[in-house]
């Protein structure tokens, strides 16, 4: 089995319920970092205050390869790697507020350039930075790159409904 050394995690960001839905708020799906970004992003809302109560276990019954196949109650609360563990509204909310504290101190001049291109039906594509175990959460998410964050933040604290703040969390490798 090949060793990861960068975390690569997409967030499956919760449906609304009907009432937010209606407010023409985000309706949930995929949330794309870059790679290392999970571990960082967490590390930065660490700094800030966010004291992770833990994940609840995945759904998924384990039956894919590479998939938790555990029993609910010997899980762990871990964050990483991904296995559709869900981070519950409380602790999201409280996530996403110590990445708000974070903000003023995030770098307005960016280490990596955020390059985009289009393909001919018009789908944008984005080049994810060339992140190494050196690379520093502040280096990651500074200049352009501070956005993915407040894109999270935005979604998980937009909600009437606070349950709808939820994500699961999947690892990923490219192929």
């Amino acid at each position: 089995m090949k060793e990861r050394v960068l975390d690569e995690v997409a967030l499956y960001l919760s449906d609304s319920c009907l009432h937010c839905s209606r407010k023409g708020i985000y309706s949930g799906g995929e949330f794309a970092l870059p790679p290392g970004g999970w571990s960082r992003l967490l590390s930065i809302a660490q700094v800030y205050g966010w004291e992770p109560i833990g994940t609840e276990p995945p759904e998924d019954d384990g039956s894919e390869p590479g998939l938790w196949n555990g029993d609910p109650s010997d899980w762990d609360g871990r964050y990483w790697p991904g296995y559709g563990q869900e981070v519950i509204a409380k602790d999201a909310l409280e996530l996403a507020a110590a990445l708000e504290r974070a903000w003023p101190d995030l770098p307005e001049h960016g280490v990596f350039e955020k390059k985009t291109s289009r393909d001919r039906r018009g789908l944008l594509t984005i080049e994810n930075p060339k992140v190494t175990l050196q690379t520093t959460p502040f280096e990651l998410y500074s200049g352009e790159w501070r956005e993915p964050l407040d894109m999270l933040v935005a979604h998980v604290t937009g909600f009437h409904c606070p349950e709808c703040a939820e994500f699961r969390i999947w690892s990923y490798e490219r192929v």
